[in-house]
């Protein structure tokens, strides 16, 4: 099914933070600055584990939105889909991996492509497979 393709296209997006920080070259917080309890690698802008998280958990947002009826169980569901993009952004600071506007810079990049991954999902999707309420 189209939306079970769209959540795999989702975590597959997530390595566009990988190219956005060979063009940053942003270095990650050092012991000396900020307590550094994770010893992540690489670049730190923007958060990898954001953007991932915000594709992902925002796609399932959007399709909880157009396919679970009950308003109650909906919210629920949504409720989660926002708590964990918000909770790993502050799990990256408070690891010392990232500073936090890296993680704003994951947050943004992520809303950005998550946009146009409900955009093209939108217009794949046919009459007869769109979601409903």
């Amino acid at each position: 099914n189209l939306a079970a393709l769209f959540v795999l296209i989702s975590v597959g997006l997530s390595s566009f933070g990988s190219l956005i920080k060979e063009f940053a070259e942003r270095p990650r917080p050092v012991a000396s600055v900020v307590e550094v309890n994770e010893q992540a690698t690489g670049f730190s802008f923007p958060s990898g584990h954001v953007l991932g998280s915000v594709l992902l958990w925002g796609f399932l947002f959007y399709l909880a939105a157009m396919t679970i009826p009950h308003r109650a169980l909906r919210l629920i569901v949504q409720t989660f889909c926002l708590l964990v993009p918000l909770l790993t952004g502050l799990q990256r600071v408070q690891a010392g991996a990232h500073w936090p506007s890296d993680v704003f810079g994951g947050f943004l990049w992520g809303l950005i492509l998550l946009f146009l991954l409900i955009k093209a999902f939108n217009h794949l999707s046919l009459p007869d497979e769109s979601p409903s309420r």
